[in-house]
């Protein structure tokens, strides 16, 4: 199982074994706060997602909903092709919130899994339209 949440506006992939951040953040963070080491400076548009490391202290996530699918090495790749805005590198709102909205949720914890099965084009379909209005 993996765990996809928010922290400062990018995307915070959490599997067994790795932490990913993905996107670039819209506000400013402490990752030493939120149990992370500072990831390295990268070009979010060259390289939307970097492994990040725990610091030891508790992990911390913004306070809305973490989307619960199955891990796969392919994930973070797959996370920048359903949320990056491709042309700025941040996470698309409007995206998260379709998920969210669409997905049947426990508590905080949301079953994505939908959204990891949908075949890439037909996401795109959906991606263009929502990006689009």
């Amino acid at each position: 199982m993996a765990l996809i949440g928010r922290i400062a506006g990018a995307i915070l992939l959490r599997t067994e074994e790795k932490s990913y951040l993905i996107g670039d953040l819209k506000e400013p963070c402490s990752f030493e706060d939120r149990g992370f080491h500072p990831p390295l400076e990268r070009d979010v548009i060259k390289h939307p997602f970097v492994e990040i490391q725990t610091n030891g202290k508790d992990v911390i996530c913004d306070d809305d909903y973490e989307l619960v699918v199955t891990e796969d090495s392919s994930l973070p790749s797959k996370i920048v092709d359903r949320f990056l805005i491709f042309r700025n590198g941040s996470i698309s709102e409007r995206l998260w919130g379709l998920v969210t909205e669409s997905s049947e949720a426990e508590g905080k914890r949301v079953n994505a899994e939908w959204l990891m099965q949908t075949p890439d084009d037909v996401w795109e379909i959906v991606r263009d339209s929502v990006l689009r209005c």
